[in-house]
């Protein structure tokens, strides 16, 4: 995808809007809301969530309580269950439902053990799903690291230096982008024989 991204424009409320341009993670929360409430309602829930949780702070998430782990669970997993529950029955035969992961579940970090068991549990729901509401298509998308205001509490110096080192040690040359993401939610929306799929986007990050 050549050329500068397009900022998002989805909710009405800017700072709804500028989560979900700053941060993947926040817009793949809407895309998943998206397939069970109105577009408008579906991409505020990501700001709601942020506020009520101080953000989508990985290593906040690994670090807190029992209590606190168990509430991220219950959003990125149950939160997903739940609106696959109940937008399944209204899909068309040969729909489509992309859930979200993240690499964590395959080159997990020391403090992410929190985001690693959600992420390898939402694939195994993926799998699970897949076989379960055939000829319903179910995917996921696991990102890497991204562009974005998931890593807004480093200086922007060290932000910086983060993404040039990606540059050199990825593969791909470079960090990745929210319109990387989005584009593979999209291949994975279209494309009628890929099911059960856990697809990554992270640049080779996993290769080396």
């Amino acid at each position: 995808m050549g050329g500068m991204l397009r900022e998002l424009h989805l909710t009405g409320n800017p700072d709804a809007d500028k989560l979900l341009n700053d941060d993947p993670f926040a817009l793949l929360v809407g895309m998943l809301l998206d397939q069970q409430y109105p577009m408008e309602h579906a991409f505020s829930g990501p700001l709601k969530i942020a506020n009520r949780m101080d953000g989508f702070d990985l290593h906040k998430i690994a670090a807190t309580d029992l209590e606190t782990a168990r509430g991220a669970l219950e959003i990125r997993f149950w939160g997903a269950y739940a609106a696959v529950k109940h937008a399944a029955p209204r899909l068309r035969r040969g729909g489509s439902i992309v859930l979200s992961s993240g690499i964590a579940s395959a080159r997990p970090q020391a403090t992410w053990t929190v985001a690693s068991s959600i992420c390898g549990a939402v694939e195994a729901l993926t799998r699970a799903l897949a076989v379960e509401l055939a000829p319903i298509r179910v995917n996921a998308v696991a990102p890497g690291v991204v562009r974005s205001n998931l890593w807004r509490d480093m200086s922007e110096d060290d932000r910086s230096a983060m993404y040039a080192s990606l540059a050199q040690a990825l593969p791909a040359g470079r960090a990745g982008e929210v319109g990387d993401v989005a584009e593979t939610f999209l291949y994975l929306m279209r494309n009628g024989y890929s099911t059960g799929t856990v697809v990554t986007i992270d640049g080779g990050s996993v290769l080396v």
